[in-house]
């Protein structure tokens, strides 16, 4: 059982949001994955593709960028937000990715805050692998959501952090995977991994309306499981909205971690089949 768990409120609001958090350090990833003009990009949970734009315009009409996601509604916006623009490289499909398949393989398979979200991380690195052309790479971004913070301390933050994490375990994921992707693509066989770190945070901007936008956007859910009551949350929600105006506190994004690993098809079939037996905790 694996499932996304941002799925209601103004979702493309708060994935915008987060967006221009990320926005430069993932252009950052690809870069080392060796991104370039002309070359070809997969990304799985591509949401509201703000990055894939940005991907698009800079691999220029020789290139290739296939956003895939879940949800279709992020889906149907991203395909009208892209009528008129000049390069046809840019494409979308619904789809998951621990099983979507295609004909086509490519430079790079690229993956940010989805591994949380499955109960079989390996499988889906595995699948990653498989739509990856020999010699090109993987890369993946994801948090650990026990790093999240607020200075001073804050309460509410502190219980969102709580229910986040218990409403991802409670669909298979794990919500503080983040630290164990160099061990992932390791047992996948993947080749020159590389892993980096950074935690953005902010007393001001779009970075502190964050947990306002994901107790959006996971309320429904929790109510639906009995997590929490509505006086609950709506506490919860007032305490996080005084720490979004709160100009002297500063908040902390889950610290995130990035790796990238070559994708070698030969030398993982000399593998020993020990090399991927990964199970979390490695």
């Amino acid at each position: 059982m694996s499932s996304y768990i941002y799925q209601h409120g103004n979702e493309p609001v708060r994935q915008s949001h987060q967006a221009k958090i990320m926005h430069e350090q993932s252009l950052h990833l690809l870069w080392e994955a060796g991104l370039r003009p002309g070359m070809s990009v997969l990304d799985f949970g591509c949401g509201t593709a703000n990055l894939d734009f940005s991907i698009a315009s800079l691999l220029g009409p020789g290139g290739k960028v296939l956003g895939v996601d879940c949800n279709p509604g992020l889906i149907n916006l991203n395909r009208k937000r892209k009528q008129g623009l000049e390069d046809g490289n840019l494409f979308f499909r619904i789809g998951r990715a621990e099983n979507y398949t295609d004909i086509f393989q490519y430079d790079i398979t690229f993956a940010r805050f989805l591994v949380a979200h499955t109960a079989t991380p390996l499988k889906l690195v595995q699948n990653m692998q498989g739509l990856t052309r020999n010699y090109g790479y993987i890369a993946l971004e994801d948090v650990d959501i026990s790093t999240m913070r607020a200075v001073p301390h804050n309460p509410e933050l502190e219980v969102l952090k709580i229910l986040i994490k218990a409403l991802v375990h409670y669909y298979g994921g794990d919500a503080t995977i983040g630290s164990q992707l160099g061990p992932l693509l390791n047992a996948s066989g993947l080749r020159r991994v590389r892993a980096f770190s950074h935690q953005p945070a902010g007393a001001t901007g779009p970075i502190k309306q964050v947990p306002v936008f994901v107790l959006e956007s996971i309320q429904p859910t929790l109510l639906q499981l009995g997590l929490a009551t509505p006086e609950q949350l709506l506490r919860l929600s007032d305490g996080l909205k005084k720490l979004a105006e709160d100009n002297h506190t500063v908040f902390y994004f889950p610290r995130i971690y990035q790796v990238i690993g070559y994708n070698n098809h030969t030398l993982k079939l000399n593998l020993p089949k020990q090399s991927i037996a990964w199970q979390p905790g490695m």
